[in-house]
């Protein structure tokens, strides 16, 4: 029996998303962005990636959008470490879409020849998807601002929790 057939089938009986039903896609950030920005519960739209995904239902619906860029802080980014920026599911996705997005982004990073991925989660989310896609929990990160960010927003810089897949 093909591979595939027996992973689907193992899907089935654990009551889980089958992955027939979706199919992985390509996107430009426009389109990743306009997404983020109707579906997102804090985050706003990103202004620098390296690549997005989009995760698409038979139907050609859009399921979740999935972002990688440089790591924005610069002790990390040293030329073989990527980080997802964002990930983001509308509502009626299906339970495992989120760590679906991360596998696939962490794959295609591994393809193209780096050696880290990060991520970073707000204080009070657990990351269950990230587990599921093979992070770690590297430590906590002090909030901080940017200078071209407004005002009241400064002031609510919040501590992050960064995550990290190696890719090796």
């Amino acid at each position: 029996m093909p591979e595939r057939e027996i992973y689907t089938r193992i899907i089935k009986r654990q009551n889980h998303l089958i992955w027939d039903k979706w199919e992985i896609h390509p996107c430009h950030r426009e389109e990743a962005n306009t997404i983020l920005k109707a579906h997102h519960r804090h985050a706003t739209k990103v202004t620098g990636y390296k690549s997005a995904i989009k995760l698409v239902d038979k139907n050609g619906k859009t399921l979740g959008v999935g972002i990688s860029s440089r790591p924005v802080n610069r002790n990390i980014d040293d030329g073989f470490s990527l980080e997802i920026t964002r990930v983001c599911l509308v509502d009626g996705a299906p339970k495992n879409a989120c760590s679906a997005l991360y596998g696939r982004l962490c794959r295609a990073a591994k393809a193209l020849g780096y050696k880290r991925m990060y991520s970073y989660t707000l204080v009070h989310e657990i990351g269950t998807s990230l587990k599921a896609s093979g992070f770690t929990f590297d430590g906590m990160v002090r909030g901080r601002y940017w200078p071209e960010m407004k005002r009241r927003d400064r002031e609510k810089a919040p501590n992050k929790k960064r995550w990290l897949r190696s890719l090796i």
